[in-house]
C-alpha cells in the first residue's frame, strides 16, 4: 500500500486528484486509515 500512496502524493501535487476520509479532503501526509481518491481541479 506505501506505493499507491506514494502515486498518489505525485498525483495531489499535480492537480489531479484530492485525497479525502469520510467525504472530507484531507492531507495524504497526515492521513492515516483507508482514503479515496477523487477529481482534483485539473480533471474538472
Amino acid at each position: 500500500m506505501p506505493m499507491v500512496r506514494d502515486v498518489a502524493v505525485g498525483l495531489v501535487d499535480e492537480g489531479q486528484v484530492i485525497v479525502q476520509q469520510k467525504g472530507e479532503e484531507v492531507d495524504i501526509t497526515t492521513a492515516r486509515g483507508p482514503i479515496r481518491l477523487a477529481p482534483g481541479p485539473r480533471l474538472t
